[in-house]
């Protein structure tokens, strides 16, 4: 007798599962670092505006390169083992630089609407930009996602494939 199966909605069948746990943890590290840095900065001057001018940058700094080298690891990892990140991670990563796309801090958003007048309401899109490179990442606001396409294998064929 074979082990009985478990249900396949616990989550507990997800392969390389400990790539995934490297890759949620990378984020997290990087994430914490980011936005920890300006919140200890402002406790340790002790209202001193000298000190405090002198130490955010520098600290800021330092934060925000342990931060980008942590993302840099981590979509280097998600490559080389071919696991796709999740969208909403993505959606928190500059393409161009690999830094955190903090809003209001690293990058700044608005909606833009590129068609003549704005009069399509499905063309509105939310941009992205990133203060440290200027890459814009768009998102659509909206509108509705379009259905997957057919499979290879199915018993749709078009006019022009051959059958065997």
């Amino acid at each position: 007798m074979g082990k009985a199966k478990s249900s396949k909605s616990d989550g507990s069948n997800v392969p390389q599962k400990h790539l995934h746990s490297r890759l949620s943890f990378l984020h997290q590290a990087a994430t914490l670092l980011a936005n920890a840095n300006s919140k200890a900065t402002s406790a340790e001057t002790d209202g001193d505006p000298i000190a405090e001018a002198l130490s955010v940058p520098m600290r800021n700094a330092q934060g925000f390169l342990e931060s980008t080298r942590l993302l840099t690891h981590l979509r280097g990892v998600s490559r080389k083992s071919q696991i796709r990140l999740a969208p909403k991670m993505k959606h928190t990563l500059c393409k161009g630089c690999e830094c955190l796309l903090i809003a209001g801090r690293t990058s700044s958003g608005m909606t833009v609407n590129p068609s003549k007048n704005g009069n399509k309401p499905w063309a509105e899109t939310f941009e992205v930009r990133c203060n440290r490179c200027g890459t814009v990442k768009r998102f659509p606001v909206g509108a509705k996602r379009q259905g997957h396409r057919a499979v290879e294998g199915s018993d749709q064929r078009g006019e022009n494939e051959y059958q065997l």
